[in-house]
């Protein structure tokens, strides 16, 4: 039993088990030989069709476009991959969120108390709800009615619910674990003398550096069911969608703004001897002994009512006479201003 395969084993194992294989990684072996984006939607319209003909026609588009992935999906038995050929007795892979929704796009035409026949996309269904089928298949292999054999249901006024398949009732999910799994009791109190050591022990494991990975790591081309966060948000200021930021976009041009001025040379004061200067003003010239010959003079856009008196202290002139002396100047030349204009 070793020598064989897995599929083999444990059909002679458990003969009445049902097996099937994972289409995900079937569809990954396939894409090796034969990449194509109309193979790939060709080949999951093949694994996910409820009836034969839908199977059928995927594989024949299959073997138009290249031949060789059409031989090489027949080596596969269509019952471990294609869903029309599953077990009917399994019930699973259906849901009645949209059911109710989706029968609204249906055409209902009533042909006696139990059966209907039901026009969805140009396509006519045969619906028999008292056998609980329809040609679609989807009620036969999920055990849940289809949208054509709710929208008879819905015409009937009948509950939609009560024509699940039974396995899908409380009652009976409380039944299948009703039984409760008994403890074992530590190896310390096992019978001495019977050897239970199991003939195949588990491999080794070996701890590989890093942090271990909670999720398989996903093949190229394989869709992740990660979320992704926006990073979009709301601004206050502009009160508009823009993207995630530190700073919001008028006070980051003014952050620019005070960054550039800051960076240039500051520009020379004017001052214009009609505006007053402050009353204190720390602007001190160098200072000379008196008799000098060569005495400081005062800036030019300095008045001389505002220079302070350590100023007139250092070129030995009294600040009141200088104030007094302009006073008379400026009083003359009014009056010289006055005489010309008479004559």
């Amino acid at each position: 039993m070793a020598d064989k395969g897995l599929v083999e084993t444990i059909n002679e194992v458990v003969p009445h088990a049902i097996n099937r294989r994972c289409a995900r990684h079937i569809y990954a072996n396939f894409k090796r030989q034969f990449a194509g984006t109309a193979l790939k939607r060709y080949f999951w319209q093949a694994a996910r069709s409820y009836s034969a003909a839908g199977f059928n026609f995927a594989l024949y588009k299959i073997k138009e476009l290249k031949p060789a992935a059409y031989e090489w999906l027949l080596k596969i038995p269509a019952e471990m991959w294609s869903r029309h050929a599953f077990d009917p007795r399994i019930k699973n892979d259906h849901g009645l969120n949209l059911v109710k929704e989706e029968s609204r796009n249906c055409h209902l035409l009533v042909a006696g108390d139990y059966e209907f026949e039901v026009q969805d996309e140009n396509i006519n269904y045969i619906v028999n709800l008292r056998e609980r089928t329809c040609n679609c298949r989807v009620w036969d292999i999920s055990g849940i009615p289809c949208r054509h054999a709710a929208l008879g249901i819905s015409h009937r006024r009948e509950d939609l619910d009560s024509y699940c398949d039974s396995r899908f009732f409380k009652e009976n999910y409380i039944k299948a674990y009703k039984y409760s799994i008994h403890p074992v009791p530590d190896q310390t109190f096992w019978p001495h003398g019977v050897d239970v050591t199991p003939t195949l022990l588990p491999p080794i494991i070996k701890r590989m550096p890093g942090r271990p990975k909670k999720s398989r790591r996903k093949e190229q081309g394989e869709e992740s069911n990660a979320i992704r966060r926006s990073n979009m948000v709301k601004c206050k200021v502009q009160s508009k969608l823009t993207r995630k930021r530190k700073t919001p976009p008028l006070a980051g041009r003014k952050r620019k703004a005070a960054v550039i001025s800051s960076s240039q040379p500051p520009a020379p004061a004017q001052v214009s001897s009609s505006q007053p200067l402050p009353k204190k003003r720390s602007v001190v010239p160098s200072m000379h002994a008196a008799g000098s010959s060569s005495q400081p003079q005062p800036p030019s856009y300095l008045g001389a009512a505002y220079l302070p008196p350590s100023f007139w202290r250092g070129i030995g002139v009294s600040p009141h006479k200088e104030i007094r002396s302009k006073k008379h100047n400026d009083a003359k030349g009014a009056n010289d201003d006055e005489t010309c204009s008479q004559q």
